[in-house]
């Protein structure tokens, strides 16, 4: 059973192993993205930011991090889940049960701060693509070489309220606390 959770403090063991051993499935590296690892985790409460962590058991399969612009937008920092998930239909679920937990508990606790989200990834993860346009974000711009030469990145955004609707629906039914 999937369980998710609040990270409440930049120093939390699990939450920083878990990030290290991502570090480096991504291209550039997370840690070459933010001058270290630490530098990486800290970018998010630095941002007053909220961290999530989905556990099977008290092993972490994903992540996801966001903060709050000042422009009502949730900026999505970060979203990873262990390579061996990436692509498969747990590894989806997974990722629309941490969005759906983020986004509920936010609302939760900031009514109507929130109008939309965004995000980026890059253009060749398409399975990653389906889903966030199943969920109703759109491509809203692109980014040739962007960080890695050869590598394009995607700029996606969504209103608030309709991916909180979606991801309720869709995830109403999966086996998560």
């Amino acid at each position: 059973m999937i369980h998710i959770s609040q990270v409440e403090d930049r120093r939390d063991f699990v939450y920083n192993k878990f990030i290290t051993e991502l570090d480096n499935d991504f291209v550039p590296s997370l840690s070459r993205r933010a001058g270290g690892v630490d530098a990486f985790i800290n970018v998010v409460f630095e941002n007053t930011g909220i961290a999530w962590l989905a556990c099977d058991g008290s092993e972490p399969v994903g992540s996801l991090s966001f903060w709050l612009n000042d422009d009502k937008i949730i900026y999505v920092w970060f979203i990873g889940i262990k390579a061996a998930l990436r692509g498969t239909l747990l590894g989806g679920q997974i990722i629309m049960s941490l969005m759906s937990t983020a986004l509920q508990s936010y609302e939760r606790e900031k009514p109507g701060s929130a109008e939309g989200i965004k995000f980026t990834t890059w253009e060749s993860n398409s399975n990653a693509i389906r889903l966030y346009q199943l969920l109703g974000f759109k491509i809203v711009g692109k980014k040739e070489n962007d960080m890695v030469e050869g590598r394009t990145t995607l700029f996606f955004e969504g209103n608030f309220s309709l991916v909180r609707e979606r991801l309720m629906r869709l995830t109403h039914g999966l086996s998560h606390k």
